[in-house]
């Protein structure tokens, strides 16, 4: 099974965070394209209410009054147009905006690029363009720019105490804004197979410790990321460790165990001035003269351990199996039975359902890293090996009662530290940190309802981000850095919160009443037997 090493960190920092009211301009018109309109709105101040409920989709707002050449009511619109100052709807209009639409951030890393709405990340600028009118064309323009243009921010006329225009920015610069409350899950870094097939032709002694174990170039990803998290949260995060401030945790496998010594290398390093060039995180070989100091990472035996593995919870077996014999996995099984049968001739071993697939694709996907697969291994073949390891993650966390016992625990963890911070209980943390398994993010993107057909990449991560907001109030954002040694992460925006910030209280009643209390009742199995054979690196197993 592939590791992830989950980072929780939290903070009780004040800070300034986005504002949902809108800023009202009586007698002006944004005429431009709109995608909704009430008819039976009979005011401004309904009409900013609305586009409040409405969440990020609505960014403004023209309430029309009765006298107008245009049909009165309540507009929403999904930008912010420009004014009109020729138009005849002066007298009848009230136009409004949301303060957080003012100034809105992006990496354009990805399709479509990544909006930050009222996200401000000043510094490391390239270029000011002012004739640009929109977030979507200052997206564009960086997106053109090519690899030049990393990150941009467009800030509006009107934002209190900013300069207008389209940021280009050949870095990408912390938020201004700082969570006080960040969280993070992260898988580890490279590993061996965990078994070998029967006819596999490789040498288990190519893998120098043995199978299930952090390969070198693993121990330099962590560290990589360490250094990630502490470029990331560098104004919340001590620069030297303190005991009182931060708890680390890991699974009892050696591979976790390494993860979590590997990361506090880079995220506290015994030297200020280290930086892991970036030609070395690829690289084989340990550097010899890598700084490094002791911090303690405490575990507890797999059989006692419901937080990060399964080992020990005989319910979760038991779904997984009646997951195999559902509609859902045999209709993938017929789907690939070609494949099947393919992978039965040349591993001679046979391959029952898409899971017993899935261990084979496990192997060959990391021997292809190293160009070690057998010449059987085709690209078509390969990819199909992707897809069935992508289609396992994705089906595997469909049931909610799964999810549930594999993402909840850690979740209510997470929940209880924050609750935690804000009471000032002594047994808070600002930074509590897990390693734990793969299996831990797709099972909380899966619980949160945001997870999607792919297998998490080598040290990826979940960012949960708790912000501290003018009233007071708490909300959280959820970030995926889903690209190996990338500096990049995607905003999720939960289901039912409609904002890319969920207000704290909106989380928990989305959430925890639906999380495992009993972990111990709740894993006693119903079944005297099963009947499927093992997955190896997946269901019941930490591997």
């Amino acid at each position: 099974m592939w590791i992830y090493f989950i980072f929780i960190l939290t903070f009780s920092t004040k800070i300034v965070c986005l504002q949902t009211c809108s800023n009202f301009e009586n007698g002006i018109d944004r005429p431009g394209p709109w995608y909704a309109y009430i008819q039976t709105i009979s005011s401004a101040d309904a009409c900013c209410n609305l586009c409040n409920d409405e969440g990020a989709r609505c960014q403004s707002w023209v309430f029309v009054r009765t006298g107008a050449t245009i049909a009165p009511g309540c507009y929403l619109k999904q930008n912010i147009p420009p004014i009109n100052q020729a138009s005849n709807c002066q007298q009848y209009c009230t136009s409004g905006f949301k303060q957080t639409s003012l100034i809105i951030s992006g990496r354009c890393a990805y399709p479509g690029g990544i909006f930050e709405l009222g996200v401000d990340r000043p510094g490391d600028n390239y270029v000011r363009l002012l004739n640009v009118q929109n977030h979507p064309t200052c997206c564009a323009i960086c997106q053109m720019e090519g690899d030049k243009c990393r990150a941009w921010t467009f800030i509006r006329n009107g934002a209190p105490g900013k300069e207008s225009g389209c940021f280009l920015k050949d870095k990408v610069p912390p938020i201004s804004n700082v969570p006080c409350v960040p969280c993070t899950s992260v898988r580890h870094g490279e590993r061996t197979p965990s078994y070998l097939y029967p006819t596999n032709p490789n040498d288990p002694h190519i893998w120098p410790n043995g199978l299930e174990q952090l390969t070198v170039r693993g121990r330099l990803q962590q560290v990589s990321l360490g250094q990630y998290i502490r470029e990331r949260y560098s104004s919340l995060i001590n620069s030297t460790y303190v005991a009182s401030e931060i708890t680390v945790r890991s699974s009892d496998y050696d591979r976790t165990l390494m993860s979590a010594y590997s990361n506090l290398v880079g995220l506290y390093p015994s030297s200020k001035n280290f930086q892991l060039p970036e030609n070395m995180v690829q690289s084989n070989v340990w550097p010899e003269t890598l700084p490094w100091q002791p911090i303690p990472v405490h575990t507890i035996p797999k059989p006692m351990d419901h937080l990060l593995t399964v080992s020990s919870c005989d319910r979760y077996g038991d779904l997984v199996e009646e997951l195999r014999k559902s509609p859902r996995i045999q209709r993938l099984n017929n789907e690939y039975r070609d494949l099947f049968q393919y992978l039965e001739k040349h591993t001679n071993q046979s391959i029952s359902d898409i899971f017993i697939a899935w261990d084979v694709a496990d192997t060959t996907l990391i021997e292809a890293i190293y160009n070690v697969t057998p010449a059987w291994v085709t690209p078509p073949i390969l990819r199909q090996l992707r897809q069935v390891s992508d289609l396992c993650f994705y089906h595997l966390f469909y049931s909610s009662e799964i999810n549930r016992l594999r993402g909840g625990p850690l979740l209510r963890e997470i929940l209880q530290n924050i609750e935690n911070l804000i009471s000032n209980n002594a047994n808070g943390r600002k930074a509590k940190i897990y390693f734990g398994h793969d299996v831990t993010i797709s099972a909380i993107l899966a619980y949160l309802g945001v997870n999607y057909v792919h297998q998490p990449p080598f040290a990826s991560g979940l960012f949960f981000d708790l912000y501290q907001q003018d009233d007071n109030s708490y909300a959280i954002q959820l970030e995926y850095l889903n690209i190996t040694n990338s500096r990049s992460t995607h905003i999720m925006t939960l289901p039912e919160c409609f904002n890319a910030m969920c207000p704290l209280d909106t989380f928990i009643q989305l959430y925890q009443a639906k999380l495992p209390q009993d972990m111990d009742k709740e894993c006693e199995s119903t079944k005297i037997q099963r009947t499927f054979p093992r997955i190896h690196h997946v269901s019941f197993s930490s591997k």
